[in-house]
């Protein structure tokens, strides 16, 4: 059985390498009846020392800050199919100017956004805190590239032997977690 925290540790190495995600903010009202979604930097990622919150940079006069002023339900989603590796989280999110986490968090890549620095006034901080996970942990590509070719040498249904193969290892191929 697993605890919080080693869910929360396999969850941060699972994301560490992967870096941009895909948020997506929900709509607050009838007349708004789309989700919106965009890539986005995660921000330093340790699993020795994940707590659970995700830390991405953004304007402080974006629709994202606006959306999630109006509803905090955002979801976010990793993919690297490299290596067959896939997360979604649904969490709260918060918006904060914190020019000392800005400059804690500052890279020479955040300056082609933000010319003028760190301390430029429009820099904002998204804060996720996770409440839900799902990942899928798989084979890598080589590896599912024979499992694929074996399932139609043998006709034996893919998810089958995924299904199979899995029952006896500490890392299940899916998991769910609620932080």
């Amino acid at each position: 059985m697993s605890s919080p925290e080693s869910d929360l540790r396999q969850l941060a190495e699972l994301i560490q390498h992967i870096r941009v995600a895909m948020m997506t903010t929900f709509p607050t009202r009838p007349t708004q009846p789309f989700c919106h979604t965009r890539p986005m930097y995660t921000q330093r990622i340790d699993p020795g020392t994940f707590n659970g919150e995700l830390l991405f940079v953004t304007d402080d006069h974006t629709g994202k800050v606006r959306e999630i002023a109006n509803e905090d339900r955002v979801q976010i989603t990793y993919a690297d199919s490299s290596h067959n590796r896939f997360v979604s989280v649904l969490g709260r999110a918060m918006t904060e100017r914190n020019p000392t986490k800005v400059r804690e968090l500052w890279s020479y890549l955040l300056k082609a956004w933000w010319p003028a620095g760190p301390d430029d006034p429009s820099i904002a901080i998204i804060r996720v805190r996770i409440e839900f996970a799902e990942f899928w942990d798989g084979p890598s590509n080589g590896l599912f590239t024979l499992r694929i070719l074996r399932s139609l040498v043998t006709g034996e249904p893919l998810a089958d032997a995924m299904r199979a193969e899995s029952a006896d290892t500490s890392r299940p191929n899916h998991r769910t977690v609620i932080i």
